[in-house]
């Protein structure tokens, strides 16, 4: 169990592991009973109301742990405010898995989002004070590293995190041991004797915490040495004048008020001066963020996964290593990564959507998702840099080609990197070159084709302006069939290319 900013993936996976068993069973009968097994679907989990979002990375893991053909992409970061209706995640993969999953991802999501969304409202009533917002150990028995993660996303910070990082003596503890004295005595020997043993491996110099709820029990606990006097379940002057002593007293002592704290008068408690705050609402009376999770029938054999793509794919090297992603910035971007590392020509990098895609001259290029072609491809050409401009051309009239052929339409060359169908853009050609001693080293050939767009998938300011196969024809068009015949034509026609040697292309 972790207590930094991430969470442990095994502890993620131990944790999601039991859930799931104990809500699928021996099988999700509903769904096994009423799907076909090769329907596949997308769904958008949506967050109904603002919050702070907390627990993206454990529903991953329950989707991928029902079926790891399940593609999770996160919308929004751990920690991000969100707005009502906002897209936190899309999922797609076999509707049984998603429908399987649904439940336990979202009791997840909801859960540690109520959580950090409850800790976000305490953090910012305190907001200009010295006061920091802690949580406490009334957490879920067995998710208490996924609630005291969502409390750090909400910008709280965590108590101890069990019985074994730090001494916290109690009302109880004080009356079993024989007083206030007593107990800090004991703990403090019994720490010095301790020191370097396996009980303490966990943490060293572990600090002593008191419980107080009286002046003379904060005396007590001041004349005794503790580290951090907690005042518990005291009146907002009680707290005042009990910051005073202590403050008073010289000593370096932590304070930290606690019991029967609210939203309503946690900023006055908090303007007494204390260090901390600790409220165990955090974690046991969070209300869960109210989420849903909206889902749609989803082609299979068009969704741009690696085993599609590979499937009756007629080429050589092009497309044989292919990197796939839901939404990315751009496949650009991550291609001239590869790249630079040393990836082999060929390599292809594909999303379902593009977040900054970019075209000539640092345009955006919009990337509807799930209906275009949104690629780039590594190549390296023993050619000079004067040259590049071929393989450009040499691109995009093998793109031309394979459209014309899948679909019937002609095709036009806006030079040196537009496709046109009727005056209207449908594909953008896209390269960066990389030189080494007057020599290109890599040139990474980005494109993006409007296959299935309808007119509304545009922004306004493109509708005039650009088309899809779609639009042209009436027809949705396969984008893996399509993708397959374009690398097939483009690798083809660049052999002769590659070595400096012109060829045509017939469109």
């Amino acid at each position: 169990m972790l207590k930094g900013p991430k969470l442990d993936e095994e502890e993620i996976r131990r944790i999601v592991r039991q859930a799931l068993e104990e809500d699928v069973g021996a099988g999700d009968i509903t769904s096994l009973w009423t799907v076909d097994e090769d329907k596949w679907a997308s769904g958008t989990i949506f967050a109904n109301e603002k919050g702070i979002v907390a627990g993206i990375e454990v529903a991953r893991v329950v989707f991928e742990a029902v079926d790891k053909r399940t593609r999770f992409e996160a919308r929004i970061a751990d920690g991000e405010a969100v707005k009502a209706k906002t897209a936190v995640a899309r999922i797609t993969g076999p509707a049984r898995a998603i429908l399987t999953a649904e439940r336990t991802a979202l009791n997840f999501l909801q859960r540690m989002s109520g959580i950090a969304t409850l800790t976000a409202k305490y953090v910012e009533a305190v907001k200009g004070t010295k006061a920091r917002i802690l949580d406490t150990r009334k957490t879920t028995p067995g998710l208490r590293a996924l609630e005291k993660y969502a409390v750090r996303k909400g910008g709280g910070q965590n108590h101890r995190f069990g019985l074994y990082d730090m001494v916290l003596i109690k009302e109880n503890h004080i009356r079993a041991a024989g007083g206030i004295v007593q107990a800090i005595a004991k703990a403090r020997q019994a720490s010095e004797a301790q020191k370097g043993r396996a009980l303490l491996a966990v943490r060293e110099n572990i600090k002593i915490e008191v419980e107080v709820r009286s002046p003379e029990e904060v005396r007590q606990a001041l004349s005794a040495g503790a580290d951090r006097i907690m005042l518990d379940n005291m009146e907002e002057e009680q707290i005042r004048k009990a910051v005073d002593v202590i403050r008073s007293s010289g000593e370096d002592i932590e304070i930290e008020a606690s019991g029967g704290i609210k939203l309503e008068n946690v900023r006055q408690i908090a303007e007494t001066g204390v260090d901390f705050i600790s409220v165990g609402a955090l974690t046991h009376s969070a209300p869960a963020l109210d989420m849903s999770l909206l889902m749609e029938e989803t082609d299979p054999s068009d969704v741009m996964v690696e085993e599609q793509i590979l499937s009756g794919l007629k080429t050589r090297a092009f497309g044989r290593k292919v990197y796939c992603y839901g939404q990315i910035r751009s496949t650009q971007e991550v291609a001239i990564r590869l790249a630079s590392a040393g990836t082999e020509e060929g390599t292809l990098v594909v999303a379902e959507k593009q977040t900054h895609g970019r075209g000539r001259l640092g345009r955006t290029w919009e990337s509807s998702e799930g209906h275009g072609i949104y690629a780039s491809l590594i190549l390296r050409p023993r050619i000079s840099p004067s040259e590049a401009w071929r393989i450009t051309a040499c691109a995009a009239l093998s793109i031309a080609k394979a459209i014309r052929q899948g679909t019937g339409l002609e095709v036009r060359l806006k030079w040196p990197n537009d496709l046109l169908i009727n005056t209207r853009k449908v594909c953008g050609v896209l390269t960066d070159v990389t030189t080494e001693s007057n020599r290109v080293k890599s040139l990474i050939l980005g494109f993006g084709i409007n296959v299935n767009q309808t007119r509304e998938d545009f922004s306004e300011d493109l509708r005039e302006t650009a088309t899809s196969l779609y639009i042209e024809t009436g027809n949705r068009y396969s984008r893996i069939r399509l993708l397959q015949d374009i690398l097939e034509t483009i690798e083809r026609n660049y052999a002769p290319l590659r070595n400096g040697t012109p060829c045509s292309v017939t469109t």
